[in-house]
């Protein structure tokens, strides 16, 4: 989280390891890393109107956001590809039985930004990067805070201690 023009709480967001991309999502992922950019601003309320949209369960609004050629990337639930597809994934997230999810931060630039999706501020779940290619939303990548939502990856913690018994 970024106040007064510094970092000041870290928080670690992941991708499960096995992630392998079609053709079309490759595509989608290098027409977004080679656009040159456009305007911070309307980067900025492009997707908070996406997010919004999202939210407050207005599908086809949230569609019109998207690029024909969207990808959603979460290697959690999958990989989605085109906006209707894209939305119905984004709306079928599992949601807790009690709380309403929210963005509780947002930055952008002038052609990407990053969403912070949470229940509770002090317990973020998921951190979407979101890519935009002229005036449309192409790409969205979603990083989980794995330890909130339950799921292990399969690969050995790399600092893990041994148990220490009492003799």
């Amino acid at each position: 989280m970024f106040e007064e023009g510094g970092v000041q709480e870290r928080r670690l967001y992941a991708m499960l390891p096995d992630l392998a991309l079609d053709k079309a999502a490759t595509a989608a992922v290098n027409a977004a890393a080679e656009f040159p950019g456009g305007n911070a601003s309307q980067t900025k309320k492009l997707i908070a109107d996406f997010y919004a949209a999202i939210l407050a369960g207005d599908t086809d609004a949230a569609a019109g956001f998207l690029d024909d050629k969207a990808v959603l990337i979460d290697t959690v639930y999958g990989v989605a590809q085109g906006p209707q597809s894209v939305v119905a994934l984004k709306a079928g997230l599992p949601r807790p039985a009690f709380g309403g999810e929210r963005v509780t931060h947002a930055y952008a630039g002038a052609k990407d930004g990053c969403v912070e999706v949470a229940i509770d501020p002090a317990r973020p779940r998921l951190a979407d990067w979101v890519r935009v290619v002229e005036g449309k939303i192409k790409v969205i990548e979603s990083y989980w805070m794995l330890r909130e939502i339950g799921v292990a990856p399969a690969t050995p913690k790399r600092h893990e201690r041994p148990a220490v018994y009492p003799i």
